[in-house]
């Protein structure tokens, strides 16, 4: 999986955006051909699914990857990053959408409250992120007031990954080139 962080910037954004747009329009071309609607929503499917898997593969990687490089006491809690992660996928792709077809619009705030958590805890993800490039980088804890830029660029992956892409490689670089010369 630490794949998808040696990644050049563009083949990241090729990946979570240029692929899917790519699907989209196959979709739309091969309806014109065959004039099978279904088609269509199957690659409708597949681009959604494909941006999905880039982005939250992209966050779950990055995150314990970079934590993983942090060796001074850091307050980043990888458990509760795993479990927020899980969690805020679980929420948002498979509770919302069973409870907005089970529950009338009546009970709509049950539904806006198990939203919020599913942002909340992906929000924590990508602060745990942010935290830990900008530990890296500094190598020692810095006050959350210096993450808010990386946590928007991360939060906008498809714009943010041309400047957190390279941070994130120059970080693994160090790290690796230290450990190289650690073992000669």
């Amino acid at each position: 999986m630490n794949r998808v962080l040696t990644l050049k910037s563009w083949q990241t954004f090729g990946l979570i955006i240029i692929m899917p747009i790519l699907l989209i329009v196959l979709g739309g071309v091969l309806i014109r051909i065959t004039e099978i609607k279904a088609l269509g929503t199957l690659f409708a499917i597949l681009a959604a699914l494909t941006m999905m898997i880039s982005y939250y593969g992209w966050i779950w990687t990055a995150g314990i990857a970079l934590f993983r490089q942090c060796v001074f006491n850091s307050k980043l809690n990888l458990n509760a990053f795993r479990f927020l992660f899980v969690l805020a996928l679980i929420l948002f792709l498979t509770i919302t959408p069973i409870l907005k077809t089970v529950f009338s619009e009546d009970s709509l705030f049950v539904i806006r409250i198990i939203g919020i958590a599913s942002l909340l805890s992906f929000f924590y993800c990508i602060y745990f992120i942010s935290t830990a490039i900008r530990n890296l980088e500094r190598q020692r804890n810095i006050k959350t007031s210096f993450i808010i830029l990386d946590f928007i660029l991360i939060w906008i992956l498809p714009i943010g990954i041309w400047f957190i892409q390279p941070r994130i490689d120059k970080i693994l670089a160090y790290k690796e080139e230290k450990a190289q010369s650690n073992i000669i």
